[in-house]
Parts: C-alpha cells; structure tokens; sequence
C-alpha cells in the first residue's frame, strides 16, 4: 500500500492480485507472443474472443471453489454439524459411545467434508473437461502456450 494514498495499490500488489490461470495465459502471450516458435493463435483456428471466452470460462470453473476464507469456513460447520446433532439428540452422560461420542462426531464431520471436497473437484474436472470438449482448438492453444 502506498502510504501517501491507502486506496492504491502498486503494480507489485496488482500483479499478485491478478496471479490467477487466466492472468497467467494472457501475460505469457503478451511477453512471448512475438518470439519466434512461440504459438501463434492462427495455427490453432483460434480468435481473440474464442481465447477471452475460454479464459474467462476456464477461470470462473477454476473459481467456484470459493476464496480460502470460505472454504475454511464451510470446512469447520461441516465438520462440527454431527458432533451438534450429538448434542441435541442425547444428553452428555448419556452419549452412546460414552466419552468417545465428541470425537467419534468429528471424525464424522471429517469424513463428510472429504466427501463434500472430494464431489467438489469431481465437479470441476467435469465442467473444466467439457469447456475443453466444447472448444478442443482453444484448449490446445493454451496448452501449448503454457508448455512454451
């Protein structure tokens, strides 16, 4: 942050803002777009706006994750719900796994955010296999330029 003026930010802070898929395609293209060997979107029967579609697609699958924050978040209440359902359904010395019970729930709650994250990137792998299936030219152009 520059201290003179709290509401901008550097070049240095916008380009880990911007360290995104999508981001990272454009900027390799705009440094390396003019080298010699490097993919040229004509060999690929690829426009301007076929790239910025995809990127854009690609990069709001990639994103449905959510921020870290949130991911947190969803994680701890996930993992606390059996543990609460526990505790409305039985009174504490009646637990039916007796001092076990807390831990036991947890344990629940763990495996059922495993679950939850694993049908999460099952999901995205499907969306992100089926943006590639819908444009194959474009998906081969940005492999290629992020080989080079």
């Amino acid at each position: 942050m520059n201290p003179t003026n709290p509401f901008h930010i550097s070049e240095n802070e916008t380009r880990v803002l911007l360290d995104d898929f999508q981001h990272q395609v454009e900027r390799k293209i705009e440094h390396h777009g003019d080298e010699q060997g490097f993919p040229q979107m004509a060999d690929y029967q690829v426009t301007q706006a076929d790239l910025d579609n995809y990127l854009f697609d690609k990069q709001a699958i990639l994103d449905s994750r959510g921020t870290e924050k949130g991911r947190y978040t969803m994680a701890a209440i996930i993992i606390i719900i059996p543990l609460v359902i526990l505790a409305v359904m039985y009174p504490v010395n009646e637990m039916p796994w007796g001092q076990w019970s807390p831990i036991l729930a947890i344990g629940a709650g763990l495996l059922l955010w495993g679950v939850v994250v694993a049908l999460q990137q099952a999901l995205i792998r499907m969306r992100l296999t089926k943006l590639d299936q819908q444009q194959p030219d474009v998906a081969k152009y940005v492999e290629a330029v992020l080989n080079t």
